[in-house]
């Protein structure tokens, strides 16, 4: 919050000093010096804030926010909690399963000359290859008002690092996860026996791990950290030399680390592994951090769209989701790990670790990464 400074009295002393020189001159001390330019506190509120009054005026005249999420009762709630913090203003959802099914429904329309949206919420993947060069996005970055949600002590690796496009100024991520995390069997892996990626490698392991096919994301994300961190030939040995056996299906990942079928596994999810504990098996399997193989992933981004019919309640919109309260609000009810250090994680093991870089899946420098390692692992298997 913003402390708000009232004026100097300096007016009621300067008044007084004089009364006290005209009366009594021999005795006058020396008259209180002019205040130096740029050092007395302005009046009233902030330039920002001025703005940010007027912002709020102009968007309740609008009333409404049209506004593309994913399904979820979660999105809802949280855009109550915006709602109730500006009375007049309603956000309109239309909600899809995937942002992917959200895509050709607004080229159809855009196609027809209906521009019915506001802001979009979805991947980077469809956004810049997509929608950019057809028009569809505007920049985000000139809706940036308010210094409590761009400040940089507030953010993971600074306010910056969120921005997924290259120009940094079209779409902004403000959730991420720790993906690529390996699953074993604590029955058969040592504490500590696997700390690294490299540990995969040891000859006691060939045979022995168990991944998702390599077209899927429980493969391709570690698998592209990995290559990009260390080279083609670290991914080439563990798919290759190790001779993994290969499943389409996490549930049977799962399954065969609770059998004691395979030790290592790569594909497990932890609502499947959740299905095995509510039955009370399970208990030993567990998840291992294995850089360069984990990388994070971006859950939630946010775009403006490009002749937006409601300007000023978006923008309102996308200052209050960046800050502490907004962020606190989308976080809880739609269960991410916000970009924001101040907001705590909804899974701390799935958080970021404060100072520490990881390979991100996402930005735009990264954007091809995913589907040239995907391509190279195919070879590899059918060589």
């Amino acid at each position: 919050m913003i402390t708000r400074r009232a004026l100097l009295g300096y007016g009621a002393m300067a008044g007084g000093g004089a009364l006290a020189a005209a009366c009594s001159p021999s005795n006058a001390g020396p008259a209180p010096a002019p205040p130096v330019a740029g050092t007395a506190a302005p009046a009233g509120k902030a330039p920002w804030e001025k703005e940010w009054d007027e912002l709020v005026a102009a968007a309740k005249l609008e009333g409404k926010i049209a506004f593309v999420t994913r399904v979820g009762t979660g999105y809802r709630t949280a855009l109550e909690v915006f709602e109730k913090a500006f009375p007049g203003i309603v956000v309109e959802q239309r909600q899809f399963a995937t942002p992917r099914l959200s895509e050709p429904v607004i080229l159809a329309e855009r196609g027809a000359g209906i521009y019915n949206w506001d802001l979009w919420e979805g991947s980077s993947t469809i956004a810049l290859p997509s929608f950019r060069p057809k028009g569809v996005l505007a920049p985000l970055r000139p809706l940036l008002l308010r210094p409590d949600a761009t400040d940089d002590s507030k953010w993971l690796n600074g306010f910056e690092s969120g921005w997924l496009d290259n120009e940094k100024k079209l779409g902004y991520a403000f959730g991420a996860e720790v993906g690529g995390w390996f699953a074993i069997d604590s029955r058969q892996v040592g504490e500590g026996e696997l700390k690294t990626f490299q540990d995969l490698l040891a000859p006691k392991w060939k045979g022995r791990i168990m991944l998702q096919d390599v077209r899927q994301g429980a493969t391709g994300g570690p698998m592209t950290s990995v290559r990009a961190a260390q080279g083609d030939e670290m991914v080439r040995r563990l798919i290759i030399d190790q001779q993994p056996t290969f499943s389409q299906d996490p549930r049977a990942i799962t399954e065969a680390l609770i059998r004691g079928q395979f030790p290592i596994g790569l594909g497990v999810t932890k609502p499947v592994l959740q299905q095995f504990l509510d039955q009370g098996v399970g208990q030993q399997v567990k998840f291992v951090d294995l850089p360069p193989a984990t990388y994070i992933t971006y859950t939630n981004a946010i775009w403006y769209l490009d002749r937006a019919p409601h300007p000023n309640a978006s923008k309102l919109f996308v200052n209050w989701l960046l800050t502490k309260e907004g962020q606190s609000a989308w976080a809880e009810h739609t269960q991410i790990n916000s970009l924001r250090t101040d907001v705590p994680p909804q899974d701390p093991s799935r958080a970021p670790a404060p100072g520490r870089r990881y390979y991100a899946i996402g930005p735009e420098a990264t954007i091809d990464d995913f589907p040239k390692t995907t391509e190279y692992m195919q070879k590899l298997i059918v060589a």
